[in-house]
C-alpha cells in the first residue's frame, strides 16, 4: 500500500536541484567552462522556465511543439519558452527538414495536411521516407511553434555524475520522496568519490552511449560490432568503470559468437577476466575441436574461480575436455538429501503452510522465510561493513547497496573488517546485533526485507545458533553473497534448543540448483535439513 505522502508540484526542479547540489559539492573541478557556465545559466532562470526546462530535459528528444508543453503548475509556456530561448535554452521555429519535422512532431493527418503532395494511402513511415526524397526546409504553416532542445548534453552529464551511469533519472529521488524507500547515512566525502579525473567521467559517458547502441538491436550486424570496439575505451584504473567495460566486451564477443565468428570472439574474451570469458573461451575451443587449448583454462576456473557458478560451470565442462583429450574421467559423485515423504490435503493451504502446520503439530516452531532468514541474519550482522566507507563505491546519497556488493573483490576490499567481525560473531553470535533490528527498522539494506523481521525468530536465533555455526555460515555466502543469497529452504524451525531447515517440494516439484547448492554446504557443516516431498490426499 504507498503512504499518503503527496508530493509538491514542482517536485521534479526540486529534485533536480538536489541533484545539482551534489555536482557542486564533489565535482566543480571536473567540469569544464561551458558545464559550469549552463548550471550558472540555469539558476539564474525563473522558477517556471527551470520547471520548463526539467519538463523538456526529462522528455524523449530534442524536438517539442509548444501546444504540447501545458502543465498545470507552470501554465501557459509562451513566456518561459521565450525566456529560455534568450538564455541559450531553447530554440524556437528554427528551420528543419521536412521529413524529421514529419518524423518528430506530426500526426499523419497534419502530415498530410502539410505536405499535401505525399500520397495519403501510404503508412506514416513510408510518407516520411518519401519526404526524406525532398529537399524541404523551408518552416510550413503550423499551429504550434516546433521547440527544439539546447545542450541537454549537459543535463546528461550532470545525471552521469550523480547516478555514475546513463539508466538512471530523476524518478530515483520520488521514491524516497514517497517514504518508498529509506536509505542508510553512509558517508560521502571527496577523498572516496565515484568520479577522480575528468577522464573518468568522458569515459563513463563514452560507455553509456556504446551500450545504448549496442541494446538499439537484438543481433547487431558484424560490421557495427568492429565500430563498437573501435570505440571501447582503453583501459582504465578505476574499479567499477572496468567491470563495465569488460561487460559490453563480453556482449560483444558474444555477438560475434551468433554470427560465428569464432576467432573474434576468442580475440575479444581473450581481454577480459569477467565472467563468463572463460567460460566461452573453453566452449570456443572445444567447438572448434582445440580441446588441448581449454584445458589450461578449466584447471585455472576449477582452481582459482571467480565466482561460484564459474567453478560449476568448470566442473560440468571438465569431463568433456577430458573424453577430447582422452583422458581418464573423474569419478562422479552423488549426494543424497534426508528426506520426508507427507501425503496431506493440499486444498486448504499452500504446500509450504500445509508442512509448516504439520511439523508444529510435531512440537516444532516454525517460520516460513526462506532466503529472508539468513540473508537477515546477514544484513543485521555486517550492517556497518556494507555501507562502510569503501573508495569509489557510493556515488550519492540514494543507494540501497554499494555499487561493488556482488563483484568478486568485495570481501577482499574489506577483509580486515570481514575478519574482524566473523570473529565477533564466533564468539557472541547475533547478540551484538539484534538492536539494529529496531534502530535501522525501514532502511534500506540489500539483504534485509523488513516485513519478515520478527523478534520472535530473531530471539530463537540467538538462543539455537552457535556463533562458530554462524560464522561458517557467513563464510559460505562471503564466497558469493549474488549467488549464495538464494536458494535457502523455505522452512526454518526450531525445538528443544534444536534447529532444522525444511526445503518442500509439492507435487511434480523438483530441486534447483541453487537449491542443491546450499544442501551441499549443509553436508559439509553438519546443519540438520531435509527435503519434504508432499503429494495431495485423494
Amino acid at each position: 500500500m504507498l503512504p499518503s505522502t503527496s508530493l509538491p508540484a514542482t517536485y521534479y526542479v526540486d529534485n533536480f536541484f538536489k541533484l545539482l547540489t551534489h555536482v557542486e559539492s564533489y565535482y566543480m573541478d571536473l567540469l569544464n567552462g561551458d558545464e559550469v557556465h549552463w548550471l550558472q545559466r540555469f539558476k539564474s532562470l525563473t522558477k517556471n522556465s527551470q520547471c520548463l526546462l526539467v519538463r523538456m530535459l526529462t522528455r524523449k528528444g530534442e524536438w517539442f511543439r509548444s501546444d504540447k508543453l501545458y502543465y498545470d503548475e507552470i501554465g501557459e509556456p509562451s513566456k518561459w519558452l521565450q525566456e529560455l530561448a534568450g538564455c541559450g535554452f531553447v530554440a524556437i521555429n528554427q528551420t528543419m527538414q521536412a521529413d524529421v519535422l514529419a518524423q518528430e512532431l506530426l500526426t499523419k493527418p497534419e502530415l498530410i495536411r502539410t505536405y499535401p503532395f505525399i500520397s495519403p494511402r501510404l503508412k506514416k513511415s513510408e510518407q516520411i521516407l518519401a519526404l526524406s526524397q525532398y529537399d524541404i526546409s523551408a518552416k510550413p504553416s503550423l499551429n504550434f511553434d516546433v521547440i527544439q532542445l539546447l545542450d541537454a548534453n549537459h543535463y546528461r552529464l550532470m545525471c552521469q555524475l550523480f547516478f555514475g551511469n546513463g539508466r538512471q533519472d530523476l524518478s530515483q529521488f520520488v521514491l524516497a520522496d514517497l517514504g518508498l524507500q529509506n536509505f542508510e547515512d553512509y558517508i560521502l566525502t571527496s577523498s572516496i568519490r565515484y568520479f577522480k579525473c575528468r577522464d573518468d567521467v568522458d569515459t563513463a559517458l563514452l560507455l553509456s552511449k556504446l551500450y545504448d547502441h549496442y541494446y538499439q538491436s537484438k543481433l547487431n550486424p558484424v560490421e557495427t560490432l568492429h565500430k563498437l570496439i573501435a570505440l571501447l575505451p582503453d583501459v582504465k584504473t578505476h574499479h567499477d568503470l572496468e567491470r563495465r567495460r569488460q561487460k559490453l566486451i563480453n556482449l560483444i564477443a558474444r555477438d560475434f559468437e551468433r554470427h560465428s565468428h569464432a576467432f573474434d570472439a576468442l580475440a575479444l574474451y581473450d581481454k577480459t577476466t569477467q565472467p563468463p570469458s572463460r567460460e566461452r573461451r573453453v566452449r570456443l575451443h572445444l567447438a572448434l575441436n582445440t580441446p588441448e587449448k581449454s584445458w589450461p583454462i578449466i584447471t585455472s576456473m576449477l582452481n582459482t574461480p571467480l565466482d561460484i557458478e564459474e567453478y560449476e560451470v568448470a566442473l560440468r565442462l571438465k569431463p568433456k575436455i577430458q573424453k577430447a583429450l582422452s583422458l581418464p574421467q573423474d569419478k562422479r559423485v552423488i549426494m543424497c538429501q534426508p528426506t520426508r515423504h507427507l501425503e496431506m490435503d493440499l486444498t486448504k493451504a499452500s504446500v509450504e503452510l500445509a508442512v509448516k502446520h504439520y511439523m508444529e503439530s510435531e512440537g516444532w516452531e516454525v517460520f516460513y522465510l526462506e532466503n529472508h532468514f539468513l540473508n537477515t541474519l546477514f544484513g543485521l550482522c555486517f550492517w556497518d561493513i556494507i555501507f562502510s566507507p569503501v573508495d569509489g563505491v557510493f556515488i550519492n546519497a540514494y543507494q540501497q547497496q554499494p555499487l561493488d556488493l556482488y563483484q568478486p573483490d568485495f570481501s577482499s576490499r574489506r577483509r580486515r573488517l570481514l575478519d574482524e567481525r566473523l570473529d565477533v560473531i564466533e564468539c557472541s553470535g547475533v547478540t551484538p546485533f539484534l538492536c539494529l533490528a529496531d534502530s535501522k527498522r525501514g532502511i534500506s539494506n540489500p539483504f534485509v526485507y523488513w516485513p519478515y523481521v520478527d523478534e520472535r525468530w530473531l530471539k530463537l536465533v540467538e538462543q539455537t545458533i552457535d556463533g562458530r555455526l554462524l560464522r561458517q555460515l557467513f563464510t559460505v555466502m562471503l564466497k558469493d553473497l549474488k549467488k549464495f543469497r538464494t536458494g535457502m529452504p523455505d522452512l526454518i524451525a526450531f525445538k528443544d534448543g534444536q534447529f532444522m531447515w525444511c526445503e518442500v517440494k509439492g507435487p511434480g516439484d523438483k530441486l534447483q540448483g541453487n537449491q542443491k547448492r546450499w544442501m551441499q554446504e549443509y553436508e559439509q557443516l553438519g546443519v540438520a535439513y531435509q527435503v519434504c516431498y508432499v503429494t495431495h490426499m485423494e
